[in-house]
């Protein structure tokens, strides 16, 4: 079992009693493509680190996905991050060979809590984070960028869980929309079945799959604001390059309690293809971030 240190710090963040209303955001005009999903990610927790001084990040599935992406993946861009205020890194995979990239990235950042573990994360996280593992205090992100069907909803369940009190673990969830209905109407098997089954985390997952990319977005948004009871629940769009297609290739799901994090992302996403600011240049004016 791991227990991070009860560091000696202020409470997080305070969420109001009762059933709060979804915080409003501007909306966005200006597209975020595939190749700057991991900029997003990284720089959305720039800008929360700003506040929290510190930070725990946790990822499920945290070896590149492709050979493309070693020079330009979400745990290295987020390790890249300046100022290096995260101090713990919970990196798992089942891969060998990404396992191996997770190593070097660990001896390149010698300075800092990496730690990192090969198995399937769905069986394995649990065991080494259990229910209650993360301080109140702690300040924790978990990244969901899974390849399709690999992220079972028991654990995003485990994950809401992670720390006590009144204010869960934020999370980062990408739900695919570019190939998913080939993937739903292509599966035959019982094994196939009962894989989309447990990623679903329902049974009924063929009525799921009669379901528009918006419909099925607002599926997830909703298991994650009512199942998991998150505060903010936004799905933000993910784009394929216009040369090669422009489809709409993920929903991003950002799920949180802290009532400044929709507006943060808002913010990170709108920026996302523009030149990182130098911390001189960062100002926080939260209410120009939404509406």
């Amino acid at each position: 079992m791991t227990t991070l240190v009860d560091w000696d710090e202020p409470p997080l963040f305070d969420v109001a009693s009762g059933n709060p209303r979804e915080i409003k955001t501007k909306e966005q005009k200006k597209p975020v493509w595939s190749e700057n999903k991991a900029e997003l990610i990284a720089r959305y927790l720039r800008l929360f680190v700003f506040i929290t001084r510190h930070g725990t990040y946790i990822d499920p599935f945290a070896g590149p996905q492709t050979d493309r992406s070693v020079q330009a993946w979400t745990a290295q861009s987020v390790l890249l991050n300046e100022p290096k205020w995260f101090r713990n890194f919970f990196l798992f995979d089942k891969s060998s060979n990404q396992i191996a990239h997770l190593r070097k990235l660990s001896r390149e950042h010698e300075d800092r809590n990496l730690y990192i573990h090969q198995g399937d994360s769905n069986l394995v996280l649990p065991s080494i984070l259990p229910v209650g593992s993360i301080r109140e205090r702690e300040a924790t992100f978990c990244l969901l960028d899974q390849r399709t069907f690999e992220c079972e909803w028991q654990l995003c369940e485990h994950i809401a869980q992670l720390r006590p009190g009144a204010t869960k673990v934020e999370q980062f969830y990408f739900l695919a929309n570019g190939w998913l209905p080939r993937s739903l109407k292509g599966t035959s098997t019982p094994e196939g079945e009962q894989r989309i089954t447990a990623w679903l985390g329902k049974e009924d997952w063929r009525s799921f799959a009669r379901l528009g990319s918006f419909e099925r977005a607002e599926t997830f948004v909703n298991k994650f604001k009512y199942e998991l009871g998150y505060r903010s629940v936004k799905a933000w769009p993910i784009y394929q390059r216009e040369k090669d297609g422009g489809k709409l290739m993920y929903y991003m799901i950002h799920a949180t309690d802290h009532p400044e994090a929709p507006k943060l992302m808002a913010r990170a996403y709108a920026q996302t293809v523009k030149p990182l600011p130098s911390i001189d240049q960062l100002s926080f004016g939260f209410n120009g971030a939404g509406s």
